[in-house]
């Protein structure tokens, strides 16, 4: 592929100019935006359980795990 035809790209017979140069920089100038999202324990309604699971599996050994809680709405 020549450099002349490295900045355009078919899609379907739409001929698409991507101009890689201006989205590279772009990319290195964007700034990560900071947000925070402040999350509280709230009690459960009376007469109901909550089931909190989790589980991880290693691709190099093949090993896995998994773990559980419960919780109702008298637990003090």
């Amino acid at each position: 592929m020549d450099s002349s035809s490295s900045n355009f790209q078919n899609f379907s017979g739409c001929k698409l100019a991507l101009p890689w140069i201006d989205l590279c920089q772009n990319i290195i100038n964007l700034q990560p935006t900071l947000r925070t999202l402040i999350v509280c324990w709230q009690k459960l309604d009376s007469g109901y359980l909550k089931l909190n699971t989790d589980g991880s599996f290693n691709t190099n050994d093949g090993g896995a795990g998994l773990g559980g809680a419960v919780t109702s709405d008298n637990l003090k």
